[in-house]
């Protein structure tokens, strides 16, 4: 699909050319639990401070880590908020196809081929 909001797209390295993949997401907003290990309590006073600590990721990371998770060919460019409501927040992830001839040839986005930048 194309993308939502296409100037922030573009200002991020999108453009409407082969091998490039605009990848809608939706995370959930809300506090997410920590880890603690169950079967003791370390030291550990409370019960609430597993689920009222906040992590240390953000919902975009968190966004685009399941979409490199999910489609294991491409790369990941960069990624915006496109939209919120009262549950969820939406995401979009820019990915590049490295084995695509015209994302091999153009000299601007040639480093996301580069095997350093494999998941």
């Amino acid at each position: 699909p194309r993308p939502t909001r296409p100037d922030k797209a573009r200002r991020l390295g999108y453009r409407a050319k082969q091998g490039n993949v605009v990848y809608r997401i939706r995370i959930r907003r809300r506090g997410r639990k920590n880890q603690v290990p169950m079967e003791g309590d370390y030291g550990k006073p409370q019960p609430h401070s597993v689920t009222q600590m906040k992590p240390l990721t953000s919902h975009q990371a968190v966004a685009e880590e399941r979409v490199r998770r999910r489609c294991k060919a491409l790369r990941v460019l960069y990624s915006y908020w496109v939209a919120q409501d009262s549950s969820f927040k939406f995401f979009e992830v820019i990915m590049a196809d490295p084995g695509h001839y015209t994302i091999r040839n153009d000299p601007i986005i040639i480093w996301l081929c580069n095997a350093v930048h494999k998941h």
